[in-house]
């Protein structure tokens, strides 16, 4: 916030927004903690939600009493890797066993929360409101606070989920306690890079959050048009990994620091970048966040492997060693003095990389209309198969000639290390139905895998 401390909150608010900010101040205290402090009281926590579990949910009793655990019994947090690792499918499958209400939970105690289903298996999730909202504005604010915005400057949002707006201000729960400045929002749907832009000129925005794709357009068009760009203080991004590409993108074009948030649709938010450096630090007063290899043992920092998260807070459905579909890296400890576990890259959904021979993964966010720009490339679905083919399949405005195929495999191929053949078919309509489905916005392509096949989609 302002001033960076709650000095500044009014005397008489109502109960909810006193809970957030009593939860915010839980938050400040917890992140400067000893690792050992911070760890124990996770383990109380843990102890807590798998009492809650036991007793309420057929599905965590028996899977608790499986993994050899009483739940009466003080918890350790080396006992958490006895339990096994809770998949989307389980979820899906067991999403009313898994639940764990208690009685006199009314509806509007329970909020559903349910994922794209980009893998093919929607998830629907059910999080204690009364609990799960006041914490994730805690959160929220948190990372409001660490990157010192200002909220009396002018916010522009540019994200799908919004709806044209100008006149607005910022909005909860910042407004609960500062001074709420201007802000105008568009819908990344019905708003292109280019008029966005134009906005951007027009109105000098201190701060835009927006998704890294659309960053990326913004960027890519400024640069097309070239002149001199306003500056930016923060893009504030969330919902797509952040390469190191795009933060020197955004400083570069618009002298602005790219800030990023990592959550899930099913816990909330579960890490924020660091207030100094580009590394991540896991917010561990509400998850507890592991890194795997495939065989499920834990990673070293510096080697990358699947997220694990346990909300510790889920008690209308308990999310225990939830594979929440991501890639990350552990990182080691943080120099500006906050002594929660750090990431040091989010590399993204597992199903965003093809798998090279020898099992390693490359990412596939990769733009052909970029590599191609004279093809008047509109849209692209790539798939790897079993047997290691990768299919492009490219929908342009113009007939592409025998050259213009040749160069994209060329280009698909070399960034996959000349693996696997390429084979380019231009489409005049390219199928989305069933599994395949656009994942993103602004040309960014992501895989999808199962079963020995993955497509990319946009």
């Amino acid at each position: 916030m302002q001033s960076g401390s709650l000095a500044g909150f009014p005397r008489f608010l109502p109960p909810d927004q006193l809970l957030v900010r009593d939860l915010l101040g839980q938050l400040r205290a917890f992140e400067s903690a000893p690792p050992a402090i911070q760890r124990a009281t996770q383990a109380v926590q843990l102890g807590s939600l798998l009492r809650h579990a036991t007793t309420w949910s057929p599905f965590w009793r028996a899977r608790i009493a499986a993994a050899g655990i009483d739940a009466r019994a003080p918890f350790g947090m080396e006992m958490l890797a006895r339990l096994p690792i809770l998949s989307r499918t389980d979820v899906q499958a067991n999403g009313a066993t898994m639940r764990a209400h208690v009685p006199g939970t009314v509806p509007g105690d329970v909020e559903t929360s349910s994922t794209s289903g980009s893998t093919g298996l929607a998830v629907r999730v059910e999080k204690f409101r009364p609990l799960y909202k006041p914490l994730y504005e805690a959160a929220y604010l948190l990372d409001h606070q660490w990157h010192q915005r200002d909220s009396r400057q002018l916010l522009g949002v540019y994200v799908r989920t919004v709806r044209d707006e100008d006149g607005t201000r910022w909005g909860p729960p910042i407004s609960w306690f500062e001074t709420a400045g201007p802000a105008f929002l568009r819908s990344t749907a019905t708003t292109s890079a280019e008029a966005f832009l134009d906005i951007m000129r027009e109105r000098q925005p201190a701060y835009v959050a927006t998704y890294p794709s659309a960053l990326r357009a913004l960027a890519a068009v400024a640069l097309e048009r070239g002149g001199a760009m306003p500056p930016v203080r923060q893009f504030i991004t969330s919902t797509e990994p952040v390469t190191a590409a795009t933060r020197a993108l955004a400083r570069r074009v618009f002298g602005a620091r790219v800030t990023d948030r990592y959550s899930c649709e099913e816990c909330g938010w579960l890490a924020h970048q660091c207030p100094i450096h580009d590394h991540y630090h896991v917010l561990s007063a509400q998850v507890v966040l592991e890194v795997v290899d495939d065989d499920g043992q834990a990673c070293a920092p510096g080697q990358p492997g699947r997220v694990l998260v346990t909300a510790l807070h889920s008690y209308a459905m308990p999310l225990i060693r939830y594979d929440v579909g991501d890639l990350a890296v552990l990182g080691e400890g943080c120099d500006c003095g906050i002594t929660l576990p750090v990431l040091s890259c989010i590399e993204g959904r597992e199903r965003e990389f093809f798998v090279l021979p020898d099992g390693t993964r490359r990412s596939a966010a990769f733009n052909l209309a970029l590599a191609e720009p004279d093809a008047d490339i509109l849209e692209q679905q790539m798939r790897q198969y079993s047997c290691g083919t990768i299919e492009v399949l490219v929908r342009a405005a113009r007939p592409l000639d025998d050259a213009c195929r040749v160069r994209i495999a060329r280009f698909v191929g070399g960034l996959l290390d000349n693996a696997f053949p390429v084979q380019v078919r231009q489409e005049a309509s390219i199928s989305w139905t069933g599994q395949r489905k656009h994942l993103a916005l602004h040309r960014v392509h992501r895989p999808y895998r199962e079963d020995g096949l993955a497509a990319t989609f946009i």
